[in-house]
Parts: structure tokens; sequence; C-alpha cells
């Protein structure tokens, strides 16, 4: 038992080697970018400030945008392909919700980005030295 542990514990350990030697060194900058902009659009989804809202979904697809093209260039990242495509149709939900004024659904959308965000964070974000 404790040696099929071990193996495991092995196995998980190069899995996640890989998965970070992945060629996906994105621009720190970027990144914040990304993070300060969908706290901007959280933050504005809730006051209900329909216009700053559009405005950052706006900038968050064209960041989006940016972060696939990393992806495909990157050959051993094609889940971050997925995730960036997931994110960006995710802020085109919450552009298309506020432009209805269902404020509420935005919500719901933009709570489904964060979590994009994490999924691919924990793939691709390297652990902290």
């Amino acid at each position: 038992m404790r040696r099929t542990l071990v193996v495991i514990g092995i196995q998980l350990s190069l899995a996640a080697a890989v998965v970070w030697a992945a060629d996906v060194d994105i621009s720190t900058d970027l990144m914040q970018s990304i993070e300060d902009t969908t706290k901007d659009l959280d933050s504005n989804v809730a006051l209900k400030d329909g216009q700053q809202a559009l405005h950052d979904a706006k900038a968050l697809a064209t960041l989006f945008d940016e972060v696939e093209q990393h992806f495909h260039q990157a050959s051993d990242a094609p889940r971050g392909v997925e995730l960036s495509q997931q994110s960006h149709r995710l802020v085109d939900a919450v552009a298309s919700k506020v432009a209805a004024n269902d404020f509420d659904a935005a919500a719901t959308s933009v709570d489904q980005l964060e979590h994009t965000c994490k999924q691919c964070h924990q793939l691709y974000k390297p652990p902290k030295p």
C-alpha cells in the first residue's frame, strides 16, 4: 500500500512538472490587467453600472484574445486554449446580459469567469517559490 502511494505521488509530481514545463510564460502585466479588470467588472455589475461593465467586458475580451494567442503558440497547452476561449465566451455573456439589464444573470457569469480563471491558474501558474 505504501509503495503504491509513493508511486502515485511520483506520477502526480511528474504530471505537474509536465504541465508547468509547457511554454506558458504569460506576461505578469497581462495577468494583472485581467485580474484588475475582472474585479472592476464584478464591482460594476454589482453596482448595476451597465456602461462601465460593458467597458470592462470589452477590455477583457481583448485581453483574453491575447491569452488565447499565447496558448495557441505554446506547444503543450491545449487546455489553456480551451479555458481562454471559455473565458471569452463568459465575458461575451456578461456583456449581453448587462445590455439586457439582467445584472443577476451577469453576476452569475462573472462568478463562472472567476472560476475559469482559477482553473487555468491551477494548471499553468507556476508555484510560488
